[in-house]
């Protein structure tokens, strides 16, 4: 049974943050930082596309919107490198 709000289920990925710098994620009780530096696409996009993100395979973050992957294990390491969905 999944836990459900009033506007629809929970996500595991919430961005709790958007920032000059970049997004800040919590998943998994874990903070993450993208900066716009690792991920330099997040940069212009709006509000809505960023916080428009999918959790893919419990290992990758997926923006439908902007046609982008992130595996979550490459954010804040410096390893991160750009993928199409």
């Amino acid at each position: 049974m999944k836990s459900e709000v009033a506007d629809g289920p929970i996500s595991e990925v919430e961005i709790t943050q958007i920032d000059m710098k970049g997004v800040w994620l919590l998943f998994r009780d874990h903070e993450y930082f993208l900066s716009f530096e690792e991920c330099d696409r997040l940069r212009d996009a709006t509000v809505r596309e960023i916080q428009n993100v999918e959790l893919i395979d419990n290992c990758k973050l997926r923006w439908p919107d902007l046609d982008l992957s992130v595996p979550i294990e490459s954010i804040g390491n410096g390893q991160y490198v750009p993928s199409t969905a």
